[in-house]
């Protein structure tokens, strides 16, 4: 009779090694504090969020095809997203050459660099997060979000009441 491990070892590695691919991909809840951005002088900070706003942030990178298709439909949208409450900051890894890009083509887009978007657990982009004044995560939406659809700032909005 042969052992456990001997019989079973091989799928029990398998399955392990798909359990953690899977867990690897997931998206993972990050709190507003773990979010590290540079600043103006090239120094990292955490992202705080100021008054009692809701805070949108939303990972991107300048590789991703619906990343580069949704900034621009961020950037028409800014006004009503800030009318209706929310901060907003776009964050990628990008290098710092192509961030001043986006930020000269859309000076009125909050963008920000971070060290590594693995390293906060964003594997899948674009990603967007939701967070109450008080920087309780809400929502998490993984993908493009259609941002010319009249009804997303009212499903934000009931997303923090319903939560």
């Amino acid at each position: 009779m042969k052992s456990f491990l001997h019989k079973y070892g091989f799928w029990i590695l398998a399955m392990s090694i798909v359990a953690y691919v899977v867990y690897r991909k997931w998206p993972h809840d990050i709190a507003v504090a773990d979010i590290q951005i540079y600043n103006n002088q090239n120094q990292i900070e955490n992202l705080y969020i100021s008054g009692d706003s809701a805070l949108l942030v939303h990972f991107f990178a300048s590789w991703c095809g619906p990343c580069m298709k949704e900034l621009p439909e961020w950037s028409d949208h800014l006004q009503e997203l800030r009318a209706a409450g929310f901060q907003v900051i776009c964050i990628t890894d990008d290098s710092p050459n192509i961030v001043e890009s986006f930020q000269d083509r859309m000076p009125q887009l909050p963008i920000a660099r971070t060290e590594s978007l693995n390293g906060l657990k964003v594997f899948s982009i674009p990603m967007t997060y939701l967070y109450d004044g008080k920087g309780n995560q809400k929502d998490r939406i993984a993908g493009p979000i259609d941002w010319a659809n009249p009804q997303i700032v009212f499903e934000l909005k009931n997303k923090l009441k319903n939560e």
